[in-house]
């Protein structure tokens, strides 16, 4: 049996196996009084479902007195009332009905990471004077002791209640540079009370909320502390006091430890995108369960089960925590009991479907799995009429589409004029720092090939095809094409498309001038940085990356500086003149020398055979990016959601 399936304990509560569900924010999931929306209960519900052995809710306030915003808008549980008990009781009972166990994360507060408006509201707090993270011109309100204590005693009532509706655990978020980390890390706390100075006076407040957690739910409640072991941030935590911390959490009664790193200011680190590697804090928690005799749990990119389980056989880790990976596929569990990972839907660390969304106030998601926090509007609908399907086009739209309408119970005819799926994301295009993205590329073909779909490869459909099948619905999903800027001097064969400078065996000559500094441009820049000695990266804005999540565009941009990539921002080509770009950026008229000159500057809708089917105008549906040029989300919601309601 994999170590990964074994039974194991934390503090009193035992566990069917090591894998638990990493707390994470529900947003617009969360009503405007705190209360969890039934959609929030079938999200935890379905996780539990999927075989976790512990279903941790992430992430709950004990008040309301405390950093609210006149407003109304609220992206978080705050269980400070009885009133909470009944549908506290329904996730928790609807949980243990699959034998999962069931916590949730409480915090005391974001401190300064308040959202603005509390910001510029004044209400922001923390241990000390600070500015705040989104308006470093505010500053914090240091707390007043007796606010201090007001705080802590909340806890009472809220542990009290979960113990009452049933809850099997509860947890702490110590991490990322919310106010119980500002409290722990001398960078953000300079008290010189009882509250500051020392490590024993930084640790006082999460000493005494344990106590009183511990006073609500009785002494041998497991609570579960999540800190970083460091912030990687200069005057932040180092390793060094990060063990400490897990020593003193151990002797004051906590449970359970779960380690990451990072704060706000590298937030690419505890929001790990797709360009850090799988496994990026097995080396932290390895070196905390080297200090400590209580459990530690591993997090951080660890979707992939052989990686998931050598942890545990390596003494890495006693559990594995996952959060985005279990929101592509929440069958992840019961998936790696039977031995088919291969079927497992991967994360791809883009941070669309779940942080952006809650940012926007809107109710977590996931990219590649609409159904995710709308388990039951948008369960697959299995079809009562068999219906003959055409899919045009394999890119991820249209294998969305081709595996959703074969679910539905549809014959599926999937056309792709090439010799490989994955349209952009080909296996041979994609760079090696966004493996998950070929993971999801193999996972697809692999779905199609066990399905009864009739794949139709290196085949240009045309209307007798059409004409042959006879199709109920025929969905185009021919994607996207280049769009070439109007720049005097350019000559079509002066140029390189992006896509084709993501094949492994591109090879640019001399120097590397990339038009576009998006996400594409971005990413290219990075992948070239081996083949190529000068790469310059044009972008007419001032902003590098505008249309990546902010962890993602924070790390983009790192690798690009690491990369020695030589960026020019607010700058225009106005011309070209033998393989030299006349630039414009607003100060003066410079000449920039390239060998290879490659467009990134976006796309447009590929429709050219929708012209070409006009006969059969009647029966399409557009999906994808020739509906519209976007992200992966968009691709998978749009086809998942329309071949659904089919």
């Amino acid at each position: 049996m994999m170590k990964l399936l074994t039974k194991a304990n934390i503090g009193r509560m035992q566990l069917k196996n090591r894998i638990c569900f990493a707390p994470m924010g529900v947003g617009g999931l969360a009503g405007y009084n705190g209360e969890l929306s039934q959609r929030g209960i079938d999200y935890y519900v379905e996780r539990a479902k999927g075989g976790v052995a512990l279903v941790r809710m992430g992430v709950a306030k004990t008040n309301r007195k405390y950093e609210v915003a006149d407003e109304p808008v609220n992206k978080s549980i705050i269980l400070d009332n009885r009133s909470m008990e009944n549908w506290l009781s329904e996730v928790v009972e609807r949980c243990h009905d699959y034998d999962a166990k069931i916590s949730i994360q409480l915090m005391p507060g974001v401190g300064r990471i308040a959202g603005q408006t509390i910001q510029l509201q004044g209400k922001a707090l923390s241990a000390s004077e600070n500015p705040c993270h989104w308006a470093p011109h505010i500053k914090t309100k240091a707390l007043a002791e007796n606010e201090i204590w007001e705080i802590i005693q909340s806890f009472e009532q809220t542990a009290s209640l979960l113990k009452l509706a049933g809850f099997d655990a509860v947890e702490l978020n110590g991490h990322e540079g919310y106010l119980l980390d500002q409290f722990m890390t001398p960078l953000w706390n300079r008290r010189t009370d009882q509250w500051g100075g020392t490590l024993n006076n930084r640790m006082r407040f999460a000493q005494e909320i344990i106590k009183t957690i511990k006073k609500g739910a009785g002494a041998d409640f497991p609570v579960i502390f999540r800190f970083g072991l460091t912030h990687n941030l200069p005057g932040g935590r180092v390793i060094e006091e990060g063990l400490e911390i897990a020593q003193y959490l151990e002797d004051i009664g906590v449970s359970a430890i779960e380690v990451d790193a990072g704060c706000y200011e590298n937030w690419y680190y505890p929001h790990p995108p797709t360009t850090l590697p799988q496994g990026c804090f097995l080396d932290l928690a390895r070196i905390t369960k080297q200090v400590v005799k209580i459990p530690v749990i591993a997090v951080g990119k660890l979707g992939d089960p052989h990686i998931a389980e050598q942890a545990l056989i390596d003494e890495m880790a006693d559990f594995i925590a996952l959060g985005r990976p279990l929101l592509a596929d929440p069958e992840w569990v019961n998936k790696v009991k039977k031995g088919t990972f291969q079927t497992i839907k991967p994360c791809i660390g883009c941070h669309e479907g779940c942080l952006q969304r809650i940012f926007q106030h809107k109710g977590i998601s996931c990219a590649v799995n609409p159904r995710t926090g709308n388990e039951q509007l948008l369960k697959l609908q299995k079809t009562e009429k068999v219906k003959t399907v055409v899919v045009i086009g394999g890119g991820y739209a249209g294998m969305e589409a081709s595996i959703t309408a074969s679910q539905k119970g549809y014959q599926v005819h999937l056309f792709e004029s090439s010799e490989h799926l994955g349209g952009i994301f080909q296996l041979d295009y994609i760079p090696g720092f966004k493996t998950e993205f070929s993971k999801l590329t193999q996972y697809y073909t692999q779905e199609i090939a066990n399905s009864d779909i009739h794949l139709h490869m290196n085949h240009n459909i045309n209307s007798t095809d059409i004409k042959n099948i006879n199709p109920d619905h025929i969905i185009i999903a021919t994607g996207a094409i280049a769009g070439i800027p109007d720049i005097p001097g350019l000559e079509r064969n002066q140029i390189v498309f992006a896509r084709d400078a993501f094949h492994k065996d591109f090879q640019p000559d001399g120097d590397v001038l990339i038009l576009g500094g998006g996400l594409v441009g971005t990413e290219l820049a990075i992948t070239l940085k081996e083949k190529a000695e000068r790469i310059l990266l044009v972008e007419q804005t001032a902003q590098l990356c505008s249309n990546a999540f902010l962890a993602n565009k924070m790390h983009l941009i790192k690798l690009l500086e690491e990369s020695h990539v030589e960026v020019h921002l607010n700058t225009s080509i106005t011309s070209i003149e033998n393989h030299k770009a006349i630039v414009n950026n607003g100060s003066e008229i410079i000449e920039l020398p390239f060998g290879t000159f490659i467009i990134a500057t976006g796309y447009c809708p590929n429709r050219g055979l929708l012209d070409s089917l006009e006969e059969f105008a009647d029966k399409c549906i557009l999906v994808g990016d020739c509906d519209g040029p976007g992200k992966v989300i968009n691709a998978v919601w749009d086809a998942y959601r329309k071949v659904n309601v089919l």
